[in-house]
């Protein structure tokens, strides 16, 4: 009797997690559209970021822009680092 039970408690859990992620989800897409909306109104596709990270990493402080890049963003360690890779090329091919 009390696995049942415990089955059914963590049955309940599951469904509860996988409803958040689906809702989440819904929300992350909903923040994205509205995003590239207000990005084309304002005529700017790139990021106040840039700059500051383009200065880091001019200085030779691609570390220091990771971390700038992770906590204004919200990315990953590999995210943030392929952000500021890319940010080189764009950087390096424009001058």
């Amino acid at each position: 009797m009390d696995s049942n039970f415990g089955i059914i408690i963590l049955l309940f859990v599951v469904t509860y997690i996988l409803f958040e992620i689906s809702r989440l989800s819904r929300q992350v897409k909903g923040l994205t559209y509205k995003l590239e909306h207000l990005s084309k109104q304002v005529d700017s596709t790139e990021l106040p970021i840039n700059d500051e990270c383009r200065k880091l990493i001019n200085e030779g402080d691609e570390v220091k822009a990771i971390r700038k890049v992770r906590e204004a963003l919200g990315l990953t360690q590999p995210e943030a680092k392929r952000y500021i890779h890319e940010l080189k090329i764009t950087s390096s091919q424009n001058k």
